[in-house]
């Protein structure tokens, strides 16, 4: 008889409804997470509650199995294999557990011996079956290594094919490689996965050899009608159907052209990793642009009534929120950039105070940007001398953003306190506004450059070691802001 109290389980979220349930805390450190949380993708309620219900019940007898066996028994093992089958969660928690490599392994070869009787094809089996054990990496790995090598040489043997790279290879096999030699974030794993998994949806799984610019082009064909959140209807459809019954006639938001490049871009890294082992002759994802005007000019500096409506409604008592947003403004800094700083990041040499951007995306983000005297006239080397770690507090989303919650809250502060409606204008405005006032005011662009971590416009440019610090100085103090915040709460 389902329980009436499963459905405080249920939550529901901008993209649909969860199961979301915390771990008993005497069993966080054998499941190594506080909570599940589970997307259930259906259509209403009714549905979800259901689902709820069902997975309330899984996760009871579950916790009841891993109270009644040994910490380390196989069998409580096999009971957590179920909650992280996917290369993110297997990259975070298997590298030091060699028992459950081992059950991965024994579980791989059980798949590829039953599709080998099934199809003949054991040796393509066999690689999509490894492909996670190859993902993960670190110590774990090696337990199966031997073992592994073993079977692929008898695979080897009755295939007729090569064990080592090929263009015969798909791009899982690559994605398998670039986790294990670039050692990406969790959160890069998860994006390059989707990708991978999308191209191939589209495509169908091409060797390596066979992927053209037309396929890469039609990937990027369907990314560019995907819309920006999937109906839970339709997230059990491949990507090129939902794509079909998109409509393209505005009314529903699609994917911004940022993040089709992104993917295109994890695509094309893959293919890289192809190209430098000399598995194909060129990087067909090379050279393929995104040409699209729904965002790549809608991103646009504050205006001045933009800036009023903000500072008149910014709450100066949350220290991290106005920090955020008056350091924003005021050094032309990136969101991260500023999540990333602490108290030992504020500097002082040849007599300048400045902040030391040692965490930048790109070598030329990596900077130092001279504090603005109108910076220091609202306390801000004040507020520092009270921070002994970070300068805000950030508390990252699921994927592992620093600034994924921040980043959400002051859009809805922009559209819901301040008022301003105007889509084209986002937090990374104040970057944009930065650089205007910093033109406007007669700054030099080399040293605009310089300030916002950008690449050098030419290469000339790029010779030297730029501007001195002094210089820099003088060029932000010469940046008149008609508006400045309001003075923060002590």
């Amino acid at each position: 008889m389902p329980k009436l109290r499963d459905v405080r389980y249920l939550k529901s979220r901008a993209h649909g409804w969860y199961y979301e349930r915390f771990v008993p805390k005497d069993l966080q450190p054998v499941v190594g997470k506080k909570h599940w949380t589970i997307p259930l993708k259906v259509g209403s309620k009714a549905e979800a509650t259901k689902a709820v219900r069902r997975l309330a019940s899984l996760h009871d007898e579950k916790i009841e199995q891993l109270r009644g066996v040994d910490a380390d028994s196989s069998s409580r093992v096999e009971i957590l294999l179920d909650d992280y089958g996917n290369p993110v969660e297997a990259r975070k928690r298997v590298a030091d557990r060699p028992a459950e490599v081992t059950i991965f392994y024994d579980r791989a070869r059980q798949a590829m011996e039953a599709e080998a009787e099934e199809s003949g094809t054991p040796f393509r089996v066999a690689l999509d079956s490894l492909k996670l054990l190859d993902a993960v990496g670190g110590k774990a790995t090696d337990v199966a290594t031997a073992e592994m090598e073993k079977d692929l040489a008898a695979l080897e043997a009755v295939d007729g094919r090569k064990t080592t790279p090929s263009a015969g290879d798909g791009l899982g096999y690559i994605f398998a490689v670039w986790c294990k030699r670039a050692n990406p974030t969790d959160l890069s794993v998860g994006e390059a996965d989707l990708a991978m998994r999308r191209f191939i949806a589209v495509n169908g799984d091409l060797p390596l050899g066979k992927i053209t610019k037309d396929h890469v082009r039609k990937f990027r064909g369907v990314l560019e009608k995907l819309p920006k959140r999937i109906p839970n209807t339709q997230r059990e459809l491949s990507v090129d159907k939902i794509a079909e019954k998109t409509p393209q006639d505005g009314t529903v938001a699609l994917l911004s052209s940022a993040t089709v490049r992104k993917q295109i871009g994890f695509v094309r890294t893959l293919l890289g990793v192809a190209e430098n082992d000399g598995l194909i002759d060129s990087n067909p994802a090379g050279g393929i642009r995104i040409v699209d005007d729904r965002d790549e000019k809608a991103r646009y500096p504050f205006d001045e009534a933009h800036l009023r409506a903000i500072f008149g409604a910014l709450p100066t008592n949350d220290l991290t929120f106005y920090w955020m947003t008056t350091l924003a403004y005021m050094t032309g800094a990136r969101m991260s950039e500023i999540a990333g700083l602490s108290a030992a990041n504020v500097r002082t040499e040849d007599g300048v105070t400045f902040l030391d951007v040692v965490d930048g995306k790109t070598v030329n983000a990596r900077r130092r940007i001279p504090v603005h005297p109108d910076l220091v006239n609202l306390g801000f080397l004040d507020y520092v001398a009270t921070r002994p770690g970070a300068l805000t507090d950030h508390r990252p989303d699921t994927k592992g953003r620093l600034t994924g919650y921040f980043q959400k809250r002051f859009g809805r502060f922009l559209r819901k306190k301040a008022k301003v409606t105007d889509p084209r204008v986002t937090f990374h405005s104040f970057r944009h506004g930065f650089r205007d006032l910093a033109l406007s005011s007669g700054v030099d662009e080399v040293l605009i450059e310089r300030l916002q971590g950008w690449a050098p416009a030419t290469a000339g440019r790029g010779y030297g070691r730029g501007a001195s610090l002094p210089r820099l100085a003088e060029a932000v103090a010469s940046i008149r802001f008609s508006l400045v915040p309001p003075p923060w709460s002590k």
